[in-house]
């Protein structure tokens, strides 16, 4: 798996909301492990939410480690009241045997849409 399709894995995890799937594009210790678990699922329980890829860029591969950054548009199909956005996120990926994870991300722009008409 290439880290692009990392992406599109963890993203076709938040929409079918499966847990396992989503979790296993990350490398988590335990405690991590847990927080990640409960966050996602909160936010599946209440929302239903379409996740969109706008841009991937690799920034740096030295097939051990990478650093990419992805902007995604998150909106609401259902649930309470939400800020459908665009996020900008740099992650840190680690080369596992063979297979791609997420190790760190951060947040670096947060772009509130406005609401549908």
């Amino acid at each position: 798996m290439n880290s692009k399709n990392l992406f599109y894995k963890q993203v076709q995890g938040l929409k079918a909301k499966n847990a396992g799937d989503y979790l296993s594009t990350l490398k988590v210790n335990s405690f991590d492990s847990v927080q990640a678990a409960k966050h996602f699922e909160t936010i599946t329980q209440m929302y239903d939410l379409d996740y969109t890829i706008v841009k991937f860029v690799l920034l740096r591969n030295d097939n051990r480690t990478a650093e990419v950054e992805v902007e995604m548009k998150v909106e609401k199909i259902n649930g309470p009241p939400f800020e459908d956005h665009i996020s900008v996120t740099r992650h840190i990926l680690e080369n596992s045997e063979g297979k791609w994870l997420i190790l760190e991300s951060r947040e670096i722009n947060y772009t509130v849409l406005r609401p549908k008409q």
